[in-house]
């Protein structure tokens, strides 16, 4: 069979897909583009009501169309009737069950429809890198949290961190065949090993000690699992091969958990004498992810947000307004009214867009050493050592450019290439 991979969502969800690639690539399947697929596989996302509408219209779409469709990841696991009443013949393929997806592929190629929603246990999968460069490896399945917004933890559960040498032996090969750049992903990257006995500071250890000319990029850590690995992030920074960029800081909303929330965040980015990330490494690029109306929140609460994203200054700040979903506590709230909603999402973005603009105009006429990683309309797009996103005119994807930093905008660098390709 020929089958096509559409992801929505994450990075853990676009390594799910590179995962499910690299099974069906072993067991045979071709993949093809959209229009030469006898099978489409939707790998969706339940985190925000726009994305699961856009990816509903999507299915109704393709279902419209005829073809036959294996509706796999978040939406599939937490809202399969939701899917159903949209795809009356759509199979189901659930996040607990990615490692069947050869299995399901080829009972839809007898003509069956497939509802395989099972809990089995998570397992480390190999991935099929659609770049070449970029290796994005899972490092472990769901979280130990309880956000009381969040569908994410009902789709992915509790967490089951993989063996770190799978994880190791995984990244080692991808290294040999030509990788650039690592990245690790999970719900929260922090907490990995709490459940094996393993640690983080294990894990960075390992595989920054692997040969190579690399750059490693670590994922989504809350600042509590974050502060929990202060010394692991302080000794990983340190390599050459490393990222500044040390976590995404997700916020919980206003809940009870917010103040803690708020605590950690400053203990783990201001607070002094130079232990703090922020002291240590000035350089570091602070990304988080920010909810804005929560049910709860207050003027006062929101003017609270606002000032704590003034004081840390993220560089990378994605601002989500509130919205319910299904079977979370926070959908039983009461939501703030739609003028609320949008007013402050508007204050948050002129001031996050203004902090990301502020920030960047530091590095110009600075010079850093440029990984390329794909083409793009007017050149190349690449990474700076510290996770800035650099625009070139020109380089090879895969290879490392020595440039200085001649424009700053909010979202990246545009750099003038200073040193022959290497």
């Amino acid at each position: 069979m020929r089958a096509y991979i559409e992801t929505y969502g994450c990075a853990f969800n676009k390594a799910d897909s590179e995962s499910m690639a690299w099974l069906l690539k072993e067991a045979g399947f071709e993949l093809v583009q959209e229009k030469d697929a006898d099978l489409v596989i939707l790998n969706t996302c339940t985190v925000k009501t726009k994305t699961e509408q856009k990816t509903l219209e999507r299915i109704k779409a393709l279902s419209r169309a005829g073809k036959r469709l294996l509706v796999a990841g978040c939406m599939a696991q937490t809202q399969p009737g939701l899917i159903l009443k949209a795809a009356p013949n759509a199979s189901l393929l659930g996040t607990f069950a990615r490692s069947e997806v050869v299995r399901v592929a080829k009972e839809m190629g007898s003509g069956a429809q497939v509802k395989e929603l099972a809990r089995y246990l998570p397992v480390f999968t190999p991935s099929a890198r659609s770049n070449p460069f970029i290796g994005t490896f899972q490092i472990a399945q769901g979280c130990l949290g309880s956000c009381t917004y969040c569908a994410a933890r009902l789709a992915r559960g509790e967490l089951k961190s993989f063996p770190i040498s799978e994880i190791v032996s995984s990244v080692r090969s991808s290294l040999a065949e030509g990788c650039k750049e690592i990245r690790l992903t999970g719900q929260d990257c922090g907490v990995f090993g709490e459940d094996s006995g393993e640690s983080l500071s294990d894990l960075l250890a390992s595989i920054l000690s692997l040969p190579g000319d690399f750059r490693l990029r670590l994922g989504m850590m809350n600042p509590t699992g974050a502060l929990k690995n202060m010394g692991a992030l302080l000794d990983a920074f340190k390599s050459p091969n490393m990222y500044l960029l040390p976590i995404s800081l997700s916020s919980p909303g206003v809940t009870q958990s917010w103040l803690q929330w708020v605590a950690d965040t400053r203990r783990l980015i201001l607070r002094k004498p130079a232990s703090a990330l922020k002291d240590a490494f000035p350089d570091l690029t602070l990304a988080t992810d920010i909810i804005v109306g929560f049910p709860s929140e207050s003027e006062k609460d929101f003017e609270a947000s606002m000032a704590l994203m003034e004081k840390i200054r993220p560089d990378i700040i994605n601002i989500s307004r509130f919205t319910p979903r299904p079977n979370t506590p926070a959908a039983l709230m009461k939501p703030l009214k739609n003028k609320v909603l949008k007013d402050r999402s508007n204050r948050m973005s002129l001031l996050c867009g203004r902090l990301s603009l502020e920030n960047a105009k530091r590095f110009v006429g600075r010079k850093d050493r440029i990984l390329v990683l794909k083409p793009s309309k007017n050149g190349v797009l690449g990474r700076s050592s510290n996770f800035r996103s650099i625009a070139l005119k020109e380089g090879r994807p895969g290879s490392f450019i020595q440039a200085s930093f001649a424009k700053a905008y909010a979202k990246y660098l545009l750099a003038e290439a200073t040193e022959k390709l290497y």
